[in-house]
């Protein structure tokens, strides 16, 4: 097929443009004007610049093209409301439409778990409720669901939404953060963390991408792509601190202290309209103690979708690369942190 890629240069992204050329699809990617195209560089086809806030910088990019996949958003959990509302929500609607302009025949739409509002889930599946309250990156990516499914009538539509968080080799942000942390002693957890919670590794994530962008079974619905291992902050911590070498994170805050402290310290942010990101905000701090547990099974049941990688491979190579990525400061610790 030919397919595009919005934020295809990302983390994701990157991976799932290999994905696909692996299967033998041309590969257009969508990079945002002035971000790094160093990961898809030579892998993919074609390499557009645009902004999905542009609707006029979109119709090129969709010209010839079958399948679009938008992963293109805004993916941080704190900024102003009006960025959210842009590219989360008038970004997709950009998308949707120059892809009805450009005759395309399905979009495939990456959306998020943090549609639901976090409370303890145990098994829950694609009918839980999508009742998000905060923060705007949560209601945003709820109402980015509304829009797609809305275009059902003009495009054969998608919903993904993958385990809590994706993770893999290349991920810079989230997972990299996480594990300095944990290298340098300043890794916490909440209530213990106890509360188990679902992932994706990310090469499980993009062969169920690939389904979603060809299964006839797939179209208008919606599909968790998560592993179909669990795990908690305290046994990730604690196999991540084994693999560099340090000693495994030992602090643990209550959640009913900390709550009001960061609900005010948040509040002090926003009433001075402090750009940065607080230490930790209230979104973080439900994640870090809510139990997320989501089913795959009617992922693997429409369209076959099988996590191959286990959660113990997918950790041993992050890791590996992680070490690879960190090496000077790694190999300068390594020593002192025995």
């Amino acid at each position: 097929m030919r397919v595009l890629v919005t934020g295809g240069n990302g983390f994701l992204g990157s991976h799932l443009v290999q994905g696909l050329k692996r299967r033998g699809d041309w590969v257009r990617v969508l990079a945002l004007t002035g971000t790094d195209r160093s990961s898809v560089q030579g892998v993919a086809d074609d390499i557009v610049e645009g902004n999905v806030c542009k609707l006029e910088t979109l119709l090129p990019a969709m010209e010839g093209i079958e399948v679009v996949f938008h992963l293109a958003a805004v993916v941080i959990d704190w900024g102003p409301e009006s960025l959210f509302q842009a590219v989360n929500v008038g970004g997709t609607r950009n998308v949707l439409q120059a892809a009805v302009e450009a005759g395309c025949r399905r979009l495939v739409h990456m959306s998020s778990l943090a549609v639901h509002k976090y409370r303890p889930v145990w098994e829950g599946d694609e009918e839980w409720p999508c009742d998000a309250v905060s923060p705007a990156y949560a209601t945003t990516k709820r109402d980015a669901e509304e829009v797609v499914r809305s275009f059902s009538k003009d495009l054969e539509t998608v919903i993904i939404r993958p385990g809590l968080f994706p993770y893999g080799p290349g991920d810079r942000h989230n997972i990299a953060q996480i594990l300095d942390a944990i290298r340098q002693r300043s890794f916490g957890y909440i209530d213990g963390g106890e509360a188990p919670f679902c992932v994706s590794y990310v090469d499980n994530l993009v062969s169920g991408l690939a389904l979603a962008g060809e299964h006839p079974e797939a179209v208008g619905e919606t599909f968790v792509l998560c592993d179909d291992e669990t795990l908690t902050w305290k046994s990730f911590s604690k196999a991540s601190a084994r693999h560099l070498g340090v000693k495994p994170p030992w602090l643990s805050f209550p959640f009913l202290l900390l709550f009001p402290l960061v609900a005010l310290w948040e509040g002090v942010y926003k009433l001075l309209s402090i750009r940065t990101a607080p230490l930790l905000t209230l979104y973080r701090l439900r994640v870090a103690r809510t139990p997320l547990v989501f089913s795959n099974q009617k992922a693997k049941r429409m369209l076959g979708y099988e996590p191959t990688v286990s959660l113990e491979e997918g950790l041993q190579r992050t890791l590996d690369w992680y070490k690879e990525e960190r090496s000077v400061e790694f190999s300068g610790n390594l020593g002192k942190d025995h």
